[in-house]
Protein backbone atom coordinates (compact mmCIF):
# COMPACT_ATOMS: atom_id res chain seq x y z
CA UNK A 1 0.00 0.00 0.00
CA UNK A 2 1.27 3.45 -0.91
CA UNK A 3 1.53 6.17 1.73
CA UNK A 4 -1.23 8.74 1.61
CA UNK A 5 0.04 11.88 -0.07
CA UNK A 6 -1.68 15.16 0.60
CA UNK A 7 -1.64 16.96 -2.73
CA UNK A 8 -3.81 19.71 -1.26
CA UNK A 9 -1.07 21.02 1.10
CA UNK A 10 1.06 22.75 -1.58
CA UNK A 11 -2.07 24.34 -3.02
CA UNK A 12 -3.02 25.60 0.45
CA UNK A 13 0.50 26.96 1.02
CA UNK A 14 0.52 28.94 -2.21
CA UNK A 15 -3.08 30.02 -1.67
CA UNK A 16 -2.18 31.43 1.74
CA UNK A 17 0.91 33.04 0.28
CA UNK A 18 -1.26 34.73 -2.35
CA UNK A 19 -3.62 35.97 0.39
CA UNK A 20 -0.66 37.39 2.29
CA UNK A 21 0.73 39.04 -0.80
CA UNK A 22 -2.76 40.35 -1.58
CA UNK A 23 -2.92 42.02 1.83
CA UNK A 24 0.49 43.55 1.26
CA UNK A 25 -0.32 44.61 -2.29
CA UNK A 26 -3.27 46.65 -1.07
CA UNK A 27 -0.77 48.68 0.94
CA UNK A 28 1.88 48.63 -1.76
CA UNK A 29 0.25 48.48 -5.18
CA UNK A 30 3.63 48.23 -6.89
CA UNK A 31 7.21 47.58 -5.98
CA UNK A 32 8.74 50.90 -4.99
CA UNK A 33 10.57 52.59 -7.85
CA UNK A 34 14.31 52.08 -7.84
CA UNK A 35 14.16 48.30 -7.38
CA UNK A 36 17.23 47.77 -9.59
CA UNK A 37 19.24 50.38 -7.71
CA UNK A 38 18.33 48.81 -4.35
CA UNK A 39 19.17 45.35 -5.68
CA UNK A 40 22.60 46.60 -6.78
CA UNK A 41 23.11 48.31 -3.38
CA UNK A 42 22.24 45.10 -1.53
CA UNK A 43 24.56 43.01 -3.72
CA UNK A 44 27.40 45.47 -3.16
CA UNK A 45 26.64 45.62 0.57
CA UNK A 46 27.19 41.87 0.61
CA UNK A 47 30.50 42.38 -1.22
CA UNK A 48 29.53 40.29 -4.23
CA UNK A 49 30.07 40.77 -7.94
CA UNK A 50 27.13 40.27 -10.30
CA UNK A 51 28.61 36.93 -11.32
CA UNK A 52 29.07 35.73 -7.71
CA UNK A 53 25.61 36.86 -6.64
CA UNK A 54 24.01 35.32 -9.73
CA UNK A 55 25.67 31.99 -8.95
CA UNK A 56 24.38 32.08 -5.37
CA UNK A 57 20.79 32.61 -6.51
CA UNK A 58 20.97 30.21 -9.45
CA UNK A 59 20.72 32.54 -12.42
CA UNK A 60 23.03 33.76 -15.19
CA UNK A 61 25.04 36.94 -14.73
CA UNK A 62 23.13 38.52 -17.63
CA UNK A 63 19.81 37.92 -15.83
CA UNK A 64 21.25 39.62 -12.73
CA UNK A 65 22.29 42.58 -14.89
CA UNK A 66 18.76 42.75 -16.34
CA UNK A 67 17.21 42.77 -12.85
CA UNK A 68 19.55 45.55 -11.72
CA UNK A 69 18.74 47.61 -14.80
CA UNK A 70 15.02 46.82 -14.42
CA UNK A 71 14.85 45.29 -17.89
CA UNK A 72 13.27 42.13 -16.44
CA UNK A 73 11.47 41.35 -13.20
CA UNK A 74 12.66 38.49 -11.01
CA UNK A 75 10.54 35.54 -9.95
CA UNK A 76 9.55 34.80 -6.37
CA UNK A 77 12.07 31.95 -6.20
CA UNK A 78 14.84 34.45 -7.01
CA UNK A 79 13.68 36.77 -4.23
CA UNK A 80 13.57 33.87 -1.80
CA UNK A 81 17.15 32.87 -2.61
CA UNK A 82 18.27 36.50 -2.49
CA UNK A 83 16.80 36.80 1.00
CA UNK A 84 18.47 33.56 2.04
CA UNK A 85 21.77 35.08 0.90
CA UNK A 86 21.39 38.17 3.08
CA UNK A 87 19.41 40.63 0.97
CA UNK A 88 17.01 42.76 3.02
CA UNK A 89 13.76 41.96 1.19
CA UNK A 90 11.74 44.71 2.88
CA UNK A 91 14.24 47.28 1.65
CA UNK A 92 14.53 45.68 -1.78
CA UNK A 93 10.79 45.52 -2.46
CA UNK A 94 9.40 48.49 -0.57
CA UNK A 95 12.37 50.83 -0.25
CA UNK A 96 12.10 50.88 3.54
CA UNK A 97 14.50 49.43 6.02
CA UNK A 98 12.92 46.91 8.34
CA UNK A 99 12.11 48.38 11.71
CA UNK A 100 13.24 45.17 13.36
CA UNK A 101 16.78 46.48 12.84
CA UNK A 102 15.90 49.38 15.15
CA UNK A 103 14.43 47.14 17.85
CA UNK A 104 16.27 45.83 20.85
CA UNK A 105 17.55 42.29 20.24
CA UNK A 106 15.05 40.90 22.76
CA UNK A 107 12.12 42.52 20.92
CA UNK A 108 13.37 41.28 17.56
CA UNK A 109 13.75 37.73 18.88
CA UNK A 110 10.28 37.93 20.42
CA UNK A 111 8.73 38.88 17.08
CA UNK A 112 10.68 36.21 15.24
CA UNK A 113 9.65 33.58 17.81
CA UNK A 114 5.97 34.50 17.36
CA UNK A 115 6.31 34.20 13.60
CA UNK A 116 8.12 30.86 13.84
CA UNK A 117 5.40 29.54 16.16
CA UNK A 118 2.70 30.71 13.73
CA UNK A 119 4.45 29.03 10.80
CA UNK A 120 4.85 25.82 12.82
CA UNK A 121 1.10 25.85 13.56
CA UNK A 122 0.33 26.41 9.89
CA UNK A 123 2.60 23.58 8.76
CA UNK A 124 1.16 21.19 11.35
CA UNK A 125 -2.46 22.03 10.51
CA UNK A 126 -2.38 22.64 6.77
CA UNK A 127 0.65 20.79 5.38
CA UNK A 128 0.68 17.55 7.38
CA UNK A 129 3.84 18.76 9.10
CA UNK A 130 5.80 19.06 5.86
CA UNK A 131 6.98 22.30 4.27
CA UNK A 132 10.39 22.88 2.71
CA UNK A 133 12.86 25.20 4.35
CA UNK A 134 12.53 27.51 1.34
CA UNK A 135 8.76 27.59 1.81
CA UNK A 136 9.18 28.36 5.50
CA UNK A 137 11.67 31.09 4.71
CA UNK A 138 9.36 32.76 2.18
CA UNK A 139 6.49 32.69 4.67
CA UNK A 140 8.74 34.06 7.41
CA UNK A 141 9.97 36.98 5.30
CA UNK A 142 6.48 37.86 4.07
CA UNK A 143 4.92 37.72 7.55
CA UNK A 144 7.85 39.56 9.15
CA UNK A 145 7.67 42.35 6.57
CA UNK A 146 3.89 42.56 6.96
CA UNK A 147 4.19 42.80 10.76
CA UNK A 148 6.87 45.48 10.58
CA UNK A 149 4.78 47.52 8.19
CA UNK A 150 1.75 47.07 10.46
CA UNK A 151 3.75 48.47 13.37
CA UNK A 152 4.94 51.30 11.16
CA UNK A 153 1.27 52.05 10.37
CA UNK A 154 0.26 52.06 14.04
CA UNK A 155 -1.15 48.53 14.30
CA UNK A 156 0.00 45.89 16.73
CA UNK A 157 2.02 42.84 15.78
CA UNK A 158 -0.48 40.63 17.59
CA UNK A 159 -3.33 41.97 15.41
CA UNK A 160 -1.35 41.18 12.27
CA UNK A 161 -0.49 37.69 13.45
CA UNK A 162 -4.12 37.08 14.43
CA UNK A 163 -5.21 37.94 10.89
CA UNK A 164 -2.83 35.30 9.52
CA UNK A 165 -3.98 32.77 12.10
CA UNK A 166 -7.66 33.35 11.21
CA UNK A 167 -6.91 32.96 7.50
CA UNK A 168 -5.03 29.74 8.11
CA UNK A 169 -7.70 28.39 10.45
CA UNK A 170 -10.36 28.94 7.81
CA UNK A 171 -8.08 27.33 5.21
CA UNK A 172 -7.53 24.33 7.48
CA UNK A 173 -11.27 23.89 7.99
CA UNK A 174 -11.76 23.95 4.20
CA UNK A 175 -9.08 21.28 3.91
CA UNK A 176 -10.83 19.08 6.50
CA UNK A 177 -14.10 19.31 4.56
CA UNK A 178 -12.41 17.98 1.39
Amino acid sequence: MYPKVNLFAPVVFFGVLLVILGVMSRRYSTVASGFGDRLREERKRLGLSQKDFAERVGIARLAQLHYEREIREPRTSYLSLAGANGVNLAYLLFGETAEIDNQAPEEARGLERKIFDLIDQYVANCCNGVLSSEGRFVLFEVIRTHCLQAVHNGQSVDESLSAFRETWDSTASLHEQQ
